[in-house]
């Protein structure tokens, strides 16, 4: 639903992806989805009308709620407005218990910097902080193919995958 309110119902393929984990102890995780709101490439974008900071913002915050992100999954998804970045989310269950792992991907146009991301939030709910990867390491500057980052979260009782695409 959201995946395709974001995109005026004609979600491009390359905007949903399923994965799944195969460890050498013979454990797996499968049923691991993600949407992509904003895709890291150049030629395929939901932005066209105009609002792109707006829209990605919206679509941004309506996902981390589907998915009981956690305050500074917000915080990102502010601080990313109108930056040229892709920015996507993902659902994964982690095990038979039903416990479900929540992920914001954040990735920079080739080329381009990535954002200033804040590292944590206060409990007032203001964000501090901010760095990008390239504070942490300077040597990685923006590189023609891109680069990315993420923050991932446990939610035992985490929206569906029908919330996120419908």
């Amino acid at each position: 639903n959201l995946m395709v309110r974001h995109y005026d119902g004609k979600p491009p393929a390359a905007a949903f992806g399923v994965s799944a984990k195969f460890y050498s102890d013979g454990r797996k995780q499968t049923a691991r989805y993600h949407i992509g709101l904003r895709l890291p490439c150049s030629t395929v974008s939901a932005d066209g009308n105009g609002d792109a900071g707006a829209r990605l913002a919206a679509s941004g915050h309506a996902a981390a709620v589907t998915l009981s992100a956690p305050p500074l999954v917000h915080a990102w998804v502010d601080a990313i407005g109108d930056a040229p970045v892709g920015m996507g989310f993902g659902l994964a269950h982690l095990d038979d218990a039903g416990n479900k792992g929540g992920k914001i991907y954040v990735m920079n146009l080739a080329g381009k910097p990535m954002p200033k991301l804040p590292l944590s939030v206060a409990t007032n709910g203001v964000a501090k902080g901010a760095a990008t990867i390239y504070d942490s390491i300077p040597a990685l500057q923006p590189k023609r193919d891109g680069a990315g980052v993420r923050r991932d979260w446990l939610h035992s009782h985490m929206g569906s995958l029908e919330g996120l695409i419908g």
